[in-house]
């Protein structure tokens, strides 16, 4: 049974297998996408999840800063506790 691939074709698990029996005959061969569908389909894909990658964004900006509270409070120990007592 086939199902919708990445950018919206038919994918099927058996379809690989089929063409490499076939030769090498230059009918089964693909041609390169153009840049600007490639684009196109990555800016459908941004622009429909664009919720999910700012929730993400912000998780990943709140997890940058967390990282930095344990090395700015060993500082402060280290520079006014330690270095003045």
């Amino acid at each position: 049974m086939a199902k919708l691939g990445f950018f919206g074709g038919a994918v099927s698990s058996r379809e690989g297998r089929r063409a490499g029996r076939r030769g090498s005959s230059d009918e089964g061969k693909k041609k390169p996408l153009p840049f600007s569908v490639i684009v196109r389909d990555a800016r459908e894909l941004v622009v429909a999840r664009r919720g999910r990658l700012a929730v993400g964004l912000a998780l990943l900006l709140v997890n940058r800063m967390a990282g930095l509270v344990l090395p700015g409070t060993t500082k402060f120990l280290l520079d006014e506790v330690i270095g003045k007592g």
